[in-house]
Order: C-alpha cells, then sequence, then structure tokens
C-alpha cells in the first residue's frame, strides 16, 4: 500500500478480506487497518454488510479505490452488492465512470 501510494497511481485493492470492518469501532487491530488505507487515500467503496447468514451480518469483501494524482479524468465511482441467495456472499462491484463534461 505504501508503494503504490507513492507511485500516485490510480488503483483499486479488491478481495475476500475476512477483516469484518463493522467491528472497527470496537477492534483496534481492524480500526488501525482500515485507518492505514484511509491515510494512504485507498476509500472504501464497499460500505454495507457483504455476507449475511441467519445470525450474522459482517463486511468482509473489501473494494477499495485509491485516485492517484491525475484528477483530470473525472471519474466518478458507483459500488454496491447484489443481493443473491446462491451464496451467503453478496457479489459486489465497483465502476468506474469516465465522465468527460
Amino acid at each position: 500500500v505504501n508503494k503504490i501510494s507513492s507511485l500516485k497511481l490510480p488503483c483499486i485493492i479488491a478481495g475476500d478480506i475476512n477483516i469484518d470492518l463493522t467491528k472497527r469501532h470496537v477492534n483496534t487491530e481492524t480500526a488501525d487497518y482500515v485507518d492505514e488505507l484511509i491515510i494512504k487515500n485507498f476509500m472504501p467503496t464497499i460500505v454495507m454488510p457483504t455476507r449475511v447468514t441467519s445470525t450474522s451480518a459482517t463486511l468482509i469483501d473489501h473494494i477499495y479505490w485509491h485516485e492517484g494524482v491525475n484528477r483530470k479524468r473525472n471519474c466518478t465511482v458507483k459500488s454496491g452488492c447484489i443481493l443473491s441467495d446462491i451464496s451467503d456472499h453478496f457479489p459486489n462491484y465497483t465502476l468506474l465512470i469516465n465522465e468527460k463534461f
């Protein structure tokens, strides 16, 4: 993350990280993880639970967007989860929309 941030290039980090972001306020390691990414300008694009069972809801699938320094792109970020009962994990997506005007 440090190297990517120092290169100032656009970047997406995505994965089934298994760190529950809903525990950020009660777990210092989770808070440190989120804080470090945000300090390096990696913004979470998924903020709702991504795995739901009858007894829990967790946010363990992460997508982060680092814009880099080229803000001339006028890029809009849209993201979300697709509700599906195929799995207990919801499919996540992030769209980077280039707005020329």
